[in-house]
């Protein structure tokens, strides 16, 4: 079985008459962002599609956080992750990535406090839902190590670090790029 791509999923999914709706407003059109947050909510709250609808929807979505970080347009890519985040509650690991990609953006913007905020609540459910072990464990642990380091607090950078480095050490082959 091949897997369709986000972009073959997201075209079907626009031919169906009740997501038709959805991309039109009282001006004719909206935006590809506003339209995407209006089909996830329909998938989620009418459960219209299948379990790989949804997930490749959901990365889309997050696809499209990252264009707009990447452009520099920060408070629309929060914006999308944080009308994800609020879809996603049942899916704690789903939920915790989208949190973490939410930092980037903090740090981009030199929020850096929301950033150790935000990657705090991602490494509580990592914590909760995964091995302590678990590479996003150790990534979220060395992204904050980065934070602390650029806002110059040494101690609390080495403790991340040096947690992070811990469970790269018991989990990645010796050759890895992180090691």
């Amino acid at each position: 079985m091949t897997i369709p791509s986000p972009f073959e999923i997201w075209h079907y999914t626009l031919l169906q008459p009740k997501i038709q709706d959805l991309t039109r407003d009282k001006g004719g059109t909206i935006t590809d962002n506003e339209c995407l947050i209006k089909f996830l909510r329909l998938v989620f709250a009418d459960n219209i599609a299948c379990p790989l609808v949804v997930t490749v929807a959901v990365e889309s979505i997050k696809g499209i956080g990252i264009i707009n970080k990447l452009k520099g347009n920060y408070d629309q890519a929060l914006h999308i992750y944080s009308q994800v985040v609020k879809m996603r509650e049942n899916s704690d690991i789903d939920r915790a990535r989208l949190i973490d990609n939410m930092t980037l953006v903090y740090v981009k913007q030199k929020s850096y406090n929301d950033g150790i905020k935000y990657h705090q609540k991602a490494l509580d459910i990592y914590k909760t839902q995964l091995p302590s072990h678990h590479a996003y464990v150790a990534l979220c642990l060395n992204s904050m190590g980065d934070i602390y380091d650029k806002t110059k607090h040494p101690d609390e950078a080495l403790q991340h670090y040096c947690q992070a480095l811990d469970i790269f050490e018991r989990t990645l082959p010796s050759d890895h790029k992180y090691m």
